[in-house]
């Protein structure tokens, strides 16, 4: 899937700086560089390449009401990942295993089975474990390997100002603004939770 970058405009503004809601948080994109004269109106616009950008802005209220409209588009060569959670392996069903019968008859040492011949020198005890080691000598352990989960991604978040994001990572997962000092701490803050914050 190709990225696009899209360019947004609002009419009769020479700067609007919006904060669009996007689920519980919100997010500021500002349209700037507008003019009204005599020769005509000329809109304030947006230019963003951000998917999740222009997904915000075209779910929002104030897109779908008219008051932000889409400009022009333009197809970029660069190819925009899209990841899909891996189908979970199913796991054999196990087929029961039926036990071989012997008549008395026909015990006998085969492969597999181990005769114990008990003497008076060794007691009963050491002499079965000995014959065990004998057939099985240091084997380790069958450890079964459990599926891991593939980690859920990250979600891009960008913002322009320190503040903005503070208030994102408080609304949405509790974190203390009086802790969030520089903006190293607010990135790390957001990739403790799964978010990648950005800065524009």
């Amino acid at each position: 899937m190709k990225k696009k970058r899209i360019t947004y405009g609002v009419f009769n503004y020479v700067e609007w700086h919006a904060r669009i809601k996007m689920g519980k948080a919100r997010m500021k994109v500002s349209f700037t560089g507008g003019s009204i004269s005599s020769q005509g109106v000329i809109p304030a616009t947006h230019t963003t390449s951000n998917p999740i950008a222009q997904l915000g802005i075209e779910q929002s209220e104030e897109f779908k009401s008219g008051i932000i409209k889409k400009i022009r588009s333009v197809t970029l060569d660069e190819e925009m990942p899209v990841e899909r959670e891996r189908p979970k392996k199913e796991k054999p069903a196990s087929m029961p295993t039926a036990k071989p019968t012997m008549n008395a008859e026909e015990a006998e040492p085969r492969m597999g089975f181990v005769e114990v011949v008990a003497s008076n020198d060794v007691p009963e005890a050491e002499q079965i474990a000995e014959a065990v080691d004998a057939v099985a000598p240091n084997e380790d352990p069958i450890v079964e390997e459990s599926e891991t989960e593939p980690a859920p991604a990250t979600v891009r978040v960008e913002f322009e100002v320190n503040e903005d994001a503070k208030e994102y990572l408080e609304q949405n997962y509790g974190c203390t603004k009086s802790k969030l000092r520089t903006r190293a701490d607010i990135v790390a803050a957001g990739k403790a939770h799964g978010v990648d914050i950005v800065f524009v």
